[in-house]
């Protein structure tokens, strides 16, 4: 594990589909923005910040899987440790 090589990851996702929203401007009715930033602490944890809004629903990665609620317009601060 080196630290300079994981120090910053960044994620951008966009998904389409209807939101449940009270009325949102057209063009952001159907759309899902999000920006992510995650600080790897060690090899086995991290740290993620994330601006936007997320669908929702089954969200498969590593091979672990999850469902993840719907996040509408605002900011998810999150930890993770494998263990």
């Amino acid at each position: 594990y080196n630290p300079l090589e994981a120090l910053i990851f960044g994620d951008l996702k966009y998904f389409t589909g209807k939101r449940n929203k009270v009325d949102p401007p057209d063009f952001i009715q159907k759309k899902w923005v999000s920006l992510e930033l995650a600080y790897n602490l060690t090899s086995s944890q991290r740290i993620s910040i994330l601006y936007g809004s997320l669908q929702g629903g089954l969200f498969c990665s590593n091979g672990v899987c999850r469902t993840i609620a719907p996040f509408n317009d605002g900011i998810k601060l999150s930890y993770s440790a494998i263990f």
